[in-house]
């Protein structure tokens, strides 16, 4: 039932599933691409919440059997996600990955645990992460540029040069 690289899923977990799909189309190997999209899929089910994706927290992860830890959730993950569902997408030729891509998307624009909004459309910074107590009030330059990276990764969805 552990569909998973390691026997841990951390941070920016979405990248290993994303090389994998990337790997098995420049090397034309379907085995590669069915294992990265196994990947990404047991990764969803795992932080796919109804309406919106319920991230790993950094205070203490997951591991086979536990739970997965709530808080601090950071946006160098759903920036993963966005990436990861865009090549799915393209790799797959599967549409339903750019609706995730876009959910994904949404974490940073409100749609998570805390429905609070990360990016700042004030200043164009974003929030370090989710905590229990709320969001964090540091805009630092990793989680500006992750968000960034998102939002332009979903500007154009189906142009594989903003890869």
């Amino acid at each position: 039932g552990w569909l998973w690289f390691e026997p841990v899923l951390t941070y920016a977990n979405a990248k290993l599933p994303e090389a994998m799909l990337m790997a098995g189309s420049l090397l034309e190997n379907g085995e590669y691409r069915s294992i990265g999209e196994s990947a990404l899929l047991f990764l969803t089910d795992i932080v796919l919440e109804h309406d919106h994706f319920s991230l790993i927290g950094n205070q203490g992860w997951l591991t086979p059997g536990g739970t997965k830890a709530p808080f601090d959730q950071q946006p160098i993950d759903a920036a993963a996600l966005v990436s990861a569902y865009r090549t799915a997408s393209l790799v797959l030729q599967d549409e339903q990955y750019i609706k995730l891509a876009r959910k994904a998307l949404d974490w940073f624009l409100g749609a998570n645990d805390l429905r609070m909004r990360l990016y700042d459309f004030g200043n164009g910074g974003c929030a370090d992460g989710l905590t229990a107590a709320g969001v964090s009030l540091n805009q630092g330059a990793e989680s500006t540029l992750c968000c960034l990276r998102a939002i332009s990764l979903m500007t154009d969805p189906t142009n594989p040069q903003v890869l």
